[in-house]
């Protein structure tokens, strides 16, 4: 390897994966939304022709492993990305770190650019289309009928330590239904706790979707509870309900990666509140 290829791999090089002949290769154990965002990163910032998105390595998206199989999730997920779809804009100068996710104001006014982007690498598979089919159906969803809420609790406190109480999600909710009594709530909490206490508030109009798991402490995510059955199922169902939220009426969500996820999928910032 000559000295100028030696560069251009080490400049390629990151912890949570590398390039290698225009495909990336992911290798980091985050959240769902977290590892989806790291690879959005990638693949915003990256100069050359983007061939494949590589998830096979056994730390690719651990947690949603079951008994360490060598499964690419990302691709259970996504499909394969469809290059007749145009994104010629590059965003490597909007998106410049990767912690700018949280940073709403920065990147929402830009889904004329991030929509192709979203649409080409990151539509659902067969497998999370059919679950999203099946869930409105479980639980007579009509889209434009929900108010969904999504609090994250847990360990979001620790990446956004001036977390906004779930009241503030009530209080939103409230004004809303006094323009629309007739709507639903969709609640979505990872803590068992935060979801009590919307049902409490929010009376016989809610409902939330029994197939996720949610945390009985304040301290650990659901998705590092590794005892929980079938992980695959949870990655399935997870991203399914995010993509259900984003098509409801009204969105109250927070400013974590479910919820710039949540915005992308949704392509817009109609009737989209965060806290």
């Amino acid at each position: 390897m000559c000295m100028n290829e030696y560069m251009i791999s080490v400049k390629s090089k990151r912890n949570w994966g590398d390039w290698k002949d225009d495909v990336f290769y992911f290798r980091e154990s985050n959240g769902l939304f977290g590892n989806f965002t790291v690879i959005l990163f990638e693949l915003c910032n990256y100069l050359g022709t983007i061939k494949d998105i590589d998830c096979s390595d056994i730390m690719a998206f651990k947690l949603y492993r079951d008994d360490n199989s060598n499964l690419d999730i990302f691709k259970t997920l996504i499909k394969p990305f469809d290059n007749n779809i145009i994104t010629d804009v590059n965003l490597k100068n909007i998106f410049t770190n990767i912690g700018d996710y949280n940073k709403f104001d920065k990147l929402y006014n830009n889904f004329d650019i991030w929509v192709p982007w979203i649409k080409k690498y990151f539509t659902p598979s067969n497998v999370v289309t059919d679950r999203v089919n099946l869930l409105i159906k479980k639980y007579k969803i009509d889209l434009n009928n929900t108010v969904a809420i999504h609090y994250r609790g847990t360990d979001k406190v620790n990446e956004i330590p001036n977390l906004n109480p779930v009241s503030m999600h009530i209080e939103k909710c409230k004004e809303i239904l006094n323009t629309d009594n007739n709507l639903r709530v969709l609640i979505q909490s990872d803590q068992q706790t935060k979801t009590l206490e919307l049902f409490k508030s929010l009376g016989n109009k809610c409902f939330y979707f029994r197939e996720l798991p949610q945390s009985p402490t304040a301290y650990m995510g659901v998705h590092y509870d590794l005892t929980h059955p079938n992980r695959v199922e949870y990655a399935i169902n997870f991203l399914a309900s995010i993509i259900i939220i984003s098509k409801c009426k009204y969105v109250i969500t927070h400013r974590g990666g479910g919820a710039f996820w949540t915005a992308l999928y949704r392509g817009n910032m109609n009737n989209f509140y965060y806290y």
